[in-house]
């Protein structure tokens, strides 16, 4: 059986200035929308329905019920200016396509808890859908989310049949089965998946989608009311890849973002002016000099950073390019085979580790490397550096070598920036003991540049080393692991886990509680028997662990962000896919006194946040697997 856990007490102890800090506060989960819930039940379609860009129609399964996602993601709470309106914004990962829901909330002055009174889909026809929309983020009064898993416009760079959806076109039985509206034929008939052609942009997927909730009038001018409605884009300029985030840093134009991949990168985008992403440079991130670590799990481990330009981007001129059908990959990129005798590329020809580009060497060692050769045509270099981000950074040497690179966040109290890597595997290990088959290796234009040692559980990484002011301010040149999961020396153990329950695993979304020294990590892992979100207490060294949440059996906790409204502060968060039949939802931990998540006077530091800790569940949990299991107080 799982060990009884007593992190909550370790933390305690280890903030001892807390001792003089008496304020404490009851907290909860408070969930505000379920997965094929109506809000209110007279609603047209229930929360996280599918819908297409024909007028909001409701997608539908074989039955003609609606597809509903059980895969809520990011989500976010806004009170609108000049109002009293608080919008929820929130957006589904899984399946296709993908969608944004705005749902309405009141609020209790006195007590601050949130009621939802209305939730319809946000219309995204503008920006010809969004696609596997992960995870999220707060700039000014806008939601932030990012489109993951982009198809590979070189090998498939048609609509999938999910996707085929947003435009009316149906599959298998639903095709045959389902009345127009909402079915329009059959995508597997060649006209019309052309006609689809002519309407999807390969390009158009991978973006960082922006939404912004407005208040505007609606009825006669006799008698109106104000309704809640959102407008909605995709910023280009950020770069194209499987992007899990998109954080904006303090000073307004400094953008870090993760790929959720395999060779995966970490870009960052500065822009011109503060408060206008639409104008700037897109860097990816070169890690070399590796030192120290335990050798095992990874902690400790450092790099030095630096930031290899990949171009500078102008939104109105990348946003015509992306939105047009017409461009292809050929139109960016000449391809050429290797020499497979000696796994290098011709002449003229940059060599970029995509992963499924495997190729074997001939006659020798049989080593395997992912390769592809590549020459960008000429002119086309803006394309490449904004629609093939992650293969032109490879080109230029950047490192494309990270697994899984989850959640991005900052403390600006710290001046530190946190990066989730849910698994330590392929890219990331030495080249030298996995035959460079993930890594350029010897004679590539890259470096091999992370070296450590398998870790399943994944790590937690800060980047810090910034410059005291200027354009320079928030980007990074060192990076140290600060976190990591610990495996078990034989997993699983009889409840299922893999990793040490008192420990990390697979780190996902991260969010540094604002004017606080306390990182929450949000876990999407199978080797907890149930995932968690953690309080991780930045001001000890190493951070101490207090577990804040135990999610549903099968779900995992993703969506943070942090909101404070009138005198209550709020964590936003959700539950994607639980299993035993219950549902996904979005929510909120709290109400927290406002003062909780307020900075302290300036030059004062990071105000440590104490939680009560809740004990690792199991099979015997008495809450039952499908209940969600959270703290219930916090002082500061």
């Amino acid at each position: 059986m799982t060990p009884p856990l007593v992190l909550a007490v370790m933390v305690l102890v280890a903030i001892p200035a807390l001792a003089a800090a008496a304020r404490c506060a009851t907290i909860g989960w408070h969930p505000l929308a379920t997965s094929g819930t109506a809000i209110p039940a007279a609603a047209a379609l229930p929360w996280a329905a599918l819908y297409s860009r024909d007028a909001l129609q409701p997608v539908l399964n074989a039955d003609a019920s609606p597809a509903v996602s059980e895969y809520p993601d990011a989500v976010t709470f806004h009170q609108i200016s000049g109002t009293s309106q608080i919008a929820m914004v929130s957006h589904t990962e899984f399946a296709q396509p993908g969608g944004l829901w705005l749902t309405t909330l009141s609020r209790s002055p006195s007590s601050g808890l949130l009621t939802p009174s209305a939730a319809r889909p946000i219309d995204v026809a503008s920006v010809n859908g969004v696609g596997i929309m992960c995870a999220g983020s707060v700039f000014g009064a806008s939601h932030l989310g990012g489109e993951e898993y982009p198809q590979d416009c070189r090998a498939n760079p048609s609509a999938s049949a999910d996707t085929a959806r947003w435009y009316g076109y149906y599959t298998g039985s639903a095709a045959s089965s389902l009345p127009n509206p909402p079915n329009k034929g059959d995508y597997d008939n060649s006209a019309n998946r052309a006609a689809v052609d002519a309407l999807y942009s390969c390009y158009n997927m991978g973006a960082v989608v922006q939404a912004t909730p407005y208040s505007k009038k609606v009825g006669s001018r006799s008698s109106s009311t104000r309704q809640l409605d959102a407008r909605v884009t995709k910023l280009r300029t950020i770069g194209r890849f499987s992007r899990e985030q998109a954080t904006v840093a303090p000073d307004r134009r400094t953008v870090l973002s993760t790929a959720d991949d395999k060779m995966g990168l970490l870009a960052m985008f500065v822009a011109d002016k503060p408060g206008d992403l639409t104008k700037g440079l897109l860097y990816a991130a070169k890690f070399t000099n590796q030192q120290g670590g335990d050798g095992v799990t990874g902690l400790g481990t450092t790099w030095d950073v630096s930031w290899v330009l990949l171009g500078r981007g102008d939104q109105r001129q990348l946003d015509a390019l992306a939105s047009d059908p017409s461009l292809k990959f050929g139109d960016i990129f000449e391809t050429a085979e290797p020499d497979l005798a000696t796994l290098t590329c011709p002449q003229g020809f940059s060599h970029a580790n995509t992963y499924g580009y495997l190729r074997t060497q001939t006659g020798g060692s049989g080593t395997q490397r992912y390769m592809e050769c590549l020459k960008v045509r000429q002119g086309r270099e803006r394309e490449a550096a904004f629609f093939e981000t992650q293969r032109y950074a490879a080109m230029l040497g950047a490192t494309t070598e990270f697994e899984k690179l989850e959640g991005v966040t900052f403390s600006k109290e710290l001046k530190k920036w946190y990066v989730a890597c849910a698994t330590v595997a392929r890219g990331m290990l030495d080249g030298a003991t996995n035959g460079y088959r993930y890594d350029y290796g010897p004679g590539g234009n890259g470096g091999d540049g992370l070296q450590l040692s398998a870790n399943r559980c994944g790590v937690v990484i800060e980047l810090g080393g910034f410059a005291t002011s200027g354009s320079k301010a928030w980007q990074p040149t060192t990076a140290r692991v600060v976190l990591a999961g610990t495996p078990l020396a034989s997993p699983p153990d009889s409840d299922g886990n893999s990793c040490d329950v008192n420990g990390i695993a697979g780190p996902d979304n991260l969010l540094v509680v604002p004017g606080t020294s306390t990182l929450l990590v949000a876990e999407d892992t199978g080797d907890h028997r149930h995932n968690v979100l953690w309080a991780a207490e930045l001001s000890a060294s190493p951070p101490t662990l207090t577990r804040l949440v135990s999610a549903p059996l099968g779900a995992e906790v993703t969506g943070l962000s942090a909101a404070t409204i009138g005198a209550h502060g709020y964590l936003p968060l959700a539950f994607q896919h639980p299993s035993g039949g219950v549902r996904a939802s979005a929510g909120y931990l709290g109400p927290f006194p406002k003062a909780a998540l307020t900075p302290l006077p300036r030059g004062k530091g990071a105000r440590p946040l104490v939680f009560e800790g809740v004990a690792a569940q199991n099979a015997g949990s008495a809450a039952g697997e499908g209940a969600v299991v959270a703290t219930g107080r916090v002082c500061y």
